[in-house]
């Protein structure tokens, strides 16, 4: 049995509980600043992650007291109700319909085709900063090789890297996944900025 006991009212508790397929949050339910729950624990190596938060609007610290004993309990893991605010549903479904409608009228993007010999090297700048992002100096130019070409993407390596036969490996499979997974599932819409024909 687990007990918490904060020194807040407004406290978030979350469970990760391994199952036997996935590991799933969940959101327990907080009652005048006190959760308590059972957990099984069959196995004596059973590991739950207990995750807290406080909603305060100002700096802590808040105490938090955390009890574990035994018990013969039935499991009871108490969760919070889902609280549906419709105002914020209708907003959402409204911000996403105009997002639709812009997406529409947008006109389709020039396709270029892909390059037969991309170049072998090219310079790009890597930014370095915290922070300046329209700052020069926050960048510094990296030249760099081309050690892979697949159907929408290309590969290129910083030159003075110690061991490139040893990253071959993984550039084969950045490839791979770009071209199966990537490109026909996870991309939006997007522009062929240098105009090569491949990321």
């Amino acid at each position: 049995m687990y007990r918490l006991h904060p020194a807040l009212a407004l406290l978030l508790v979350y469970l990760f509980i391994p199952t036997a397929s996935a590991t799933e949050l969940q959101r327990l339910a907080v009652s005048d600043g006190r959760c308590e729950f059972v957990l099984p624990t069959e196995h004596a190596d059973d590991q739950y992650l207990l995750i807290l938060g406080a909603l305060a609007q100002t700096g802590g610290p808040y105490p938090v007291h955390i009890a574990t004993e035994q018990t013969t309990a039935a499991l009871s893991i108490p969760l919070e109700a889902p609280k549906i605010d419709l105002a914020w549903q209708k907003h959402v479904k409204d911000l996403a319909e105009r997002q639709a409608a812009a997406r529409r009228q947008r006109p389709a993007n020039a396709m270029f085709a892909p390059l037969q010999t991309p170049p072998r090297e090219k310079v790009f700048h890597l930014f370095v900063k915290d922070a300046d992002f329209q700052n020069p100096a926050s960048y510094v130019p990296v030249t760099a090789e081309l050690r892979g070409v697949g159907n929408h993407c290309q590969v290129y390596v910083d030159r003075d890297h110690a061991d490139v036969a040893g990253l071959q490996p993984t550039i084969d499979d950045a490839i791979r996944t770009f071209d199966n997974n990537v490109w026909p599932s996870a991309l939006g819409s997007v522009f062929d900025v240098d105009r090569d024909g491949r990321f």
